[in-house]
């Protein structure tokens, strides 16, 4: 699947091509209050990049773009 997201500070697209995922999901039950905690990890690639300014390969860029899809 594809994850599509904005940068924050320029508003440029950022496109995530995910290649596999795994989830789990943790029901929480106290009293009448029902949640679930929700924690999805996954391997992929940049597919598209429009940020003029960053540059894919160094880690603090790759930090915002994932930032941006979660």
């Amino acid at each position: 699947g594809v994850v599509k997201s904005f940068d924050k500070e320029t508003g440029q697209l950022i496109v995530y091509e995910i290649e596999s995922m795994k989830s789990s999901i943790v029901p929480r039950v106290k009293g009448d209050n029902i949640s679930f905690d929700v924690n999805i990890e996954s391997v992929g690639r940049l597919s598209e990049n429009w940020v003029v300014s960053g540059n894919s390969f160094k880690n603090e860029f790759l930090k915002k773009a994932e930032k941006s899809s979660e």
